[in-house]
């Protein structure tokens, strides 16, 4: 019994420092180490009770079938017979109980070997999953709160490159525009060059940012500066030839090595970004060609597994979703504040501007209210047909004398509106006069049936230094005025509010 109680006192101190290496090994390494230790343990055993010796052996050639699986039971097995035929008389019984039990641990080893990669393949799956879920749920959240494109798209690629999302290096997108055939840079997350990636992704690793963390963190500061503008500032032409133009034909992802292939839309990326490995995932939705994304590792160079591409999938198409709704939004918003015909903006987007300008401080500028003359007698002789190309002839014409800083509007009918912004009263009144000569030199169509033979307009402008309770009501009021003293007064001319009195 003493030796009994010695051999444990001596394995639980073997066992307690191996246990401290173990950490610094992998799991491979850890399974020989519990080999080797059970090794040690069943040559070292010196009692010869029968009871306690098969016990040991069961032990034994289980925890080798466990350790190195089939490999760690025949060795345990040949350790076992050696050291039988050392300490006792060999036995034919004895050698057949050690292969029945051989193959009964097989047996069951084997099963709950198999049964136990199941249950990790299934953690594993149940975990990604799981954290699919999550980043769904919180992309989600965090589109239904913007209707800008630059924050959906910044939404996305930190969704990307996050270590709590998908965790790559890097992520680039490119918009395909449908008017000029081309594929526009829009914006990156990651490092120019992969060694300058390599601080930044393990401050993320060491501080385990959540997703959410990173959206708060990129809104306060300006990410990637070097990046983006390198990739804002790239523009393709959309070849039928080139792997992004077949990738959006056909709806398929590509992992390709650079150095494989020669695309001159990917050579000259790989130039500017030093690409070696990269994904391409095409964004279509309802076979409208929305963009790519391009992906890559230059910082840690991990290889782009099968399975990382099957997570990416669901995003790519949340992505392209999302940039088709959110651009039949913003359609639909520039539509209901643009008029249909002349393309200028309409009364509405007059007004919305109007309180835009009223919530700064003490804001300087004119409103010009302008109306054609005689336009019922034009369109009554002409038809409403040629009405119209006059209308949008006078829209083309008011756009070209529009500085940077002024708007001019379709106020409705044959009614214009243009806002001066940091003019002085003198100032709006020439620039007014200057459109009406303008017209009246401009060659409309069928002009010459008017009264006097040419298409005139009067103008009506008021200033914010001439109104003393300024209001948007007040400022509109008072240029209307302007303008039906311009009419009354013969029309074709300018007149300027100054306060109740005309000039």
């Amino acid at each position: 019994m003493s030796e009994l109680i010695e051999w444990i006192v001596i394995m639980s101190i073997v066992s307690i420092a191996l246990n401290v290496i173990r950490f610094f090994l992998n799991e491979k390494r850890n399974r020989l180490l519990v080999f080797l230790f059970f090794t040690f343990s069943f040559l070292s055993f010196q009692s010869h009770l029968l009871d306690e010796y098969y016990l040991l052996v069961v032990l034994y050639l289980m925890t080798g079938m466990y350790s190195l699986h089939a490999n760690g039971l025949i060795i345990s097995s040949a350790v076992v017979l050696i050291r039988h035929f050392l300490y006792f008389t060999p036995s034919v019984t004895l050698f057949g109980l050690l292969i029945l039990t051989n193959i009964t641990i097989y047996i069951i080893g084997t099963r709950g070997i198999h049964h136990f990669n199941q249950l990790s393949d299934w953690k594993q799956k149940m975990y990604q999953n799981t954290k699919q879920l999550t980043i769904m749920k919180e992309i989600s959240a965090a589109i239904q709160q913007t209707d800008e494109l630059d924050r959906l798209l910044h939404i996305i690629v930190t969704t990307i490159t996050a270590g709590h999302g998908l965790g790559f290096n890097r992520c680039l997108v490119f918009l395909n525009d449908h008017l000029s055939n081309h594929i526009h840079g829009m914006m990156g997350i990651g490092p120019v060059r992969g060694k300058d990636g390599f601080e930044k992704w393990n401050e993320i690793a060491v501080k385990k940012y959540k997703l959410t963390d990173l959206l708060e963190r990129m809104d306060e500061e300006h990410i990637d500066p070097e990046l983006n503008e390198l990739v804002s500032s790239l523009s393709f032409d959309f070849r039928p030839s080139s792997i992004f133009y077949q990738a959006l034909r056909d709806g398929k992802d590509r992992l390709i090595n650079v150095k494989d292939v020669n695309d001159t839309i990917l050579n000259e990326l790989s130039d500017y970004f030093h690409m070696d490995e990269v994904l391409i995932v095409p964004m279509v939705y309802q076979n409208k060609k929305i963009g790519i994304l391009l992906i890559d590792n230059p910082v840690t160079h991990k290889k782009i597994t099968p399975e990382e591409i099957d997570n990416l999938m669901p995003l790519a198409l949340q992505t392209a979703i999302s940039i088709h709704q959110l651009n039949m939004y913003q359609h639909i918003k520039t539509m209901s504040v643009t008029d249909g015909l002349t393309k200028l903006k309409n009364q509405r987007a007059l007004k919305n501007d109007l309180t835009h300008i009223f919530s700064e401080k003490d804001p300087q500028f004119a409103v010009v209210m302008i109306d054609i003359d005689y336009f019922k007698h034009y369109n009554d002789t002409n038809g409403h047909l040629l009405g119209n190309v006059a209308l949008e002839q006078l829209a083309t014409l008011l756009k070209s004398h529009m500085r940077k800083t002024d708007q001019s509007y379709r106020f409705g009918g044959e009614e214009f509106s243009v806002i001066l912004m940091n003019v002085t009263p003198e100032e709006a009144y020439d620039i007014a006069d200057r459109i009406r000569l303008a017209v009246l030199a401009e060659p409309f169509p069928e002009q010459h049936t008017q009264p006097g033979g040419h298409l005139t307009i009067s103008l009506g402008v008021s200033h914010t230094d001439f109104i003393h309770d300024l209001t948007e009501h007040a400022i509109l009021k008072t240029s209307d005025e302007a303008l039906y003293e311009a009419k009354k007064s013969g029309k074709n001319k300018v007149v300027l509010y100054q306060g109740g009195r005309s000039r």
